[in-house]
């Protein structure tokens, strides 16, 4: 079962948060950790670079984003909002069934419960 990664570039506060996916296979046994948090407002967004494209994710995960990348190295994530393409209700409903084995699969699951 092949799913979207995602890497975090590495970078500190005030730097653009810098994202690329990764196409890898669960087979293949990749050394990811999962981001478990709350979604927050969905109508307050903030933009990161994914791919060298701007891409908008709610300001709950950009806070995440800020606070768990790595100064000097690059962090490989599964993150739903991210990973699973949230327009396309076919690959939601596909991912979402299988969110299980992604998190159990996840060499670490990461908790964000937010900045305070």
């Amino acid at each position: 079962k092949e799913i979207r990664l995602v890497t975090a570039k590495a970078g500190i506060q005030p730097d653009p948060i810098q994202c690329s996916f990764n196409y890898v296979s669960l087979n293949d046994s990749p050394k990811y950790e999962a981001l478990s948090y709350v979604w927050g407002d969905p109508n307050i967004r903030v933009p990161i670079v994914l791919d060298k494209h701007q891409f908008e994710v709610t300001q709950n995960l950009g806070l995440a984003l800020q606070f768990l990348r790595l100064p000097k190295e690059d962090r490989m994530l599964w993150i739903d909002a991210i990973c699973i393409n949230q327009a396309d209700s076919d690959e939601r409903s596909a991912r979402v069934q299988f969110m299980s084995n992604i998190y159990r699969d996840a060499h670490q699951v990461v908790s964000w419960l937010g900045d305070e």
